[in-house]
């Protein structure tokens, strides 16, 4: 496929998610309370809570993303999840993406090393508030 061709595709993807937002209609998220990571523009991948979908934005809540750092005695890279209303210095409770931001959505599996992960995460600390 030429690269014009391909992003056309993009493009008409993304018009029918900001369209389907927009008038309502279920957008294959799973349900609020179900844990996704949504990747977007430039790279970041953020893992949290479905809140609700409004006509501009995906919100989510208890939101979380890797920090990669390095040992200092072996110099190895290590991925540490940090949830963005414990680490940032804003304390954020929601985390709103707007359509056109957004490059992916996916649903996060119950087994997965990151569902792992956020639910140990949750069980050491209080969950951020539901509002």
């Amino acid at each position: 496929m030429r690269p014009r061709a391909a992003s056309c595709i993009v493009a008409a993807l993304l018009v029918s998610l900001i369209s389907c937002a927009k008038e309502g209609r279920d957008l294959g998220l799973g349900s609020p309370g179900a844990l996704h990571a949504v990747t977007i523009v430039g790279g970041p991948v953020f893992y949290g809570y479905l809140d609700r979908t409004t006509p501009d934005a995906l919100v989510l809540n208890d939101v979380y993303y890797v920090q990669i750092t390095s040992e200092a005695q072996s110099n190895q890279r290590v991925n540490k999840l940090v949830r963005r209303s414990e680490n940032d210095w804003h304390g954020p409770e929601k985390m709103s993406i707007p359509y056109d931001k957004i490059i992916m959505v996916e649903l996060v599996g119950p087994n997965s090393s990151v569902a792992k992960l956020v639910s140990e995460a949750r069980s050491k600390s209080a969950p951020a508030p539901a509002k």
